[in-house]
């Protein structure tokens, strides 16, 4: 198996590309966009946004709002954390594997830690958005609703990245009482993303953490392409 350099570069010396480093790479670039200042520098200028927004008018689409850019950037760091717990999975996987092990376990977390409750409407948020880009989870089951979800893509709560509803939401769609809503801090919910990754980074440095040599194929033909 080749050398485990960085979680979202598994593959480099293959010449393959993970889709997890594809993935992250627009939802960075995407939430930069939003917020200008990403941890590695300034990646738009106000000259570069221009020529961006000319694209899109020349194709004959609208210029995307800034809401715009959250919901996808969120919806890939979504995806990107369940694929993080799915590389590292053993009795847990996914996402609950990702938020428990990494964020709830590290010693370096600076945000509240995620209880069941909250991990299953993140985990929830993720099939909704990936589904149908909706904002209330339905069931594949019973088709009944479980969960009804608010973004708030700029206001803070302290160190919390999920707030759960007071009431639990019955399916009354006509229903517009936040009580009922599951409150997701967009912002905090991204930092999580990367604090994790972060965490994974330093534990595979550490050579405390590393991928399963007996599922290299399996691997290796769902998370990456030939470049």
């Amino acid at each position: 198996m080749p050398n485990v350099d960085t979680p979202d570069k598994p593959f480099e010396k293959m010449h393959r590309k993970s889709t997890l480093q594809m993935g992250l790479q627009s939802a960075r670039l995407l939430y930069a966009w939003m917020n200008d200042n990403p941890s590695n520098g300034k990646v738009f200028n106000g000259r570069n946004k221009v020529k961006i927004a000319r694209c899109f008018n020349e194709e004959g689409v609208s210029i995307p709002t800034e809401h715009s850019f959250y919901m996808t950037s969120l919806l890939l760091y979504l995806i990107c954390l369940e694929q993080i717990g799915n590389l590292f999975e053993d009795s847990e996987y996914g996402i609950n594997k990702a938020v428990k092990e990494f964020h709830n376990n590290s010693n370096s977390r600076k945000l509240d830690k995620v209880s069941d409750d909250e991990l299953v409407a993140i985990r929830n948020l993720r099939n909704s958005l990936a589904h149908n880009l909706g904002l209330v989870n339905i069931k594949t089951d019973n088709k009944k609703a479980t969960h009804k979800y608010t973004l708030s893509f700029n206001k803070k709560n302290g160190n919390k990245i999920v707030t759960m509803p007071k009431n639990p939401f019955n399916g009354d769609y006509t229903d517009k009482n936040k009580d009922t809503s599951v409150i997701i801090y967009v912002p905090a919910l991204i930092e999580m993303v990367e604090s994790i990754i972060t965490e994974v980074k330093n534990r595979v440095k550490a050579k405390t953490l590393k991928l399963d040599d007996s599922r290299f194929a399996e691997i290796q033909t769902r998370f990456t392409i030939r470049c």
